[in-house]
């Protein structure tokens, strides 16, 4: 049963997307024809309505449909004008480009703009109006693409170098774009090969504790923390083997990192030390900044915690409190 819904559903969308093609080439076809004995209107309807097929589903005959539109138009005398929806699509377009104040709001533009070109595209200033929200929205391929199609479709404009020296302009935008992208990518990459869980060693006195700590974001915010520790307040010790008795190491619950721009090099690290009240151990607990050095392959983090350190000579002399710190080393899994 369940392959007759699978074979039905694979059948229907096959016959769908010939029907589409086929109405396509159909229309491709008859502009072709019209082409061949000198019927320029006939050709360019057919073309125009070609074009619209291809849009709905974003083929790559679009470009090349584009360019015979307008070659066919300019065969044409006299000219076609604008449709009334075509003018509509203008005004939209023009009206959302008085009230952009982003490149959301430019986009809007260009898709008015897309619109009337679809009615009507052999319409040059739209191709140029289009060109321009393009830049502004940040679409630096389409709108050098839209500016050449302008240049096609008015070979005589009075303006055509400074649309040719605007295109130049448009291209050094991409190039710096891809290049911004490029390094951005670059450094997400490196972010991300933070996280997971990192194995750490902590050499105290002689003695060697162990343990796995793991790294998580969330937002802007880094947390480093044990997989047992559930805040900031806990006191679970991120050591395996670690002593809580006398003598024993102010565990560290959360190691945060504050992301103050996309380089790794810009995070702001701290440590959550605990409150501690206990004779001659007064501490009062926060956060506190701490320095990191994290190799350049990101498989090693290196840092140098500040805590308490609670001893007692022995088990019936006072507690007395060193500030100390403590070196972590952590190794990525």
């Amino acid at each position: 049963m369940k392959e007759n819904i699978l074979l039905y559903i694979f059948t229907a969308l096959f016959v769908f997307g010939f029907m589409v093609t086929g109405f396509c080439a159909t229309e491709k076809g008859l502009a072709e024809s019209a082409e061949k004995t000198g019927k320029w209107r006939e050709a360019l309807a057919h073309y125009t309505v070609a074009l619209q097929e291809a849009a709905k589903n974003n083929s790559s005959d679009i470009p090349d449909l584009e360019k015979k539109n307008i070659e066919i138009y300019l065969k044409l005398d006299p000219k076609p004008l604008l449709s009334e929806e075509a003018r509509r699509h203008v005004a939209y377009g023009e009206a959302a480009v008085e009230i952009a104040k982003d490149p959301e709001g430019f986009k809007k533009a260009a898709d008015e703009f897309s619109q009337a070109l679809l009615i009507a595209p052999w319409y040059a200033k739209g191709y140029f109006n289009l060109g321009l929200v393009q830049e502004k929205a940040g679409d630096y391929q389409e709108a050098m693409q839209d500016l050449r199609l302008y240049l096609i479709a008015e070979p005589n404009a009075p303006d055509a170098e400074e649309v040719q020296t605007r295109i130049m302009k448009i291209e050094y935008k991409e190039k710096q774009a891809t290049q911004a992208r490029s390094e951005a990518n670059a450094k997400r990459a490196k972010l991300e090969s933070l996280l997971g869980q990192w194995d750490y060693e902590l050499n105290l006195y002689g003695t060697r504790f162990t343990g796995t700590l793991m790294m998580t974001q969330q937002n802007n915010i880094l947390e480093l923390r044990s997989p047992n520790t559930r805040d900031e307040k806990d006191r679970t010790a991120p050591v395996d083997n670690a002593n809580t008795s006398d003598p024993f190491l102010d565990p560290i619950s959360i190691v945060r990192g504050t992301l103050q721009g996309p380089d790794v090099a810009n995070i702001k690290w701290e440590a959550y030390k605990h409150d501690f009240f206990n004779g001659e151990c007064q501490y009062k607990g926060g956060y506190v900044e701490i320095p990191v050095t994290i190799s350049p392959d990101f498989k090693q983090i290196q840092f140098s915690y500040p805590a308490i350190w609670k001893h007692r000579e022995n088990m019936s002399s006072p507690l007395f409190c060193d500030d100390h710190s403590f070196d972590y080393t952590l190794r990525h899994r």
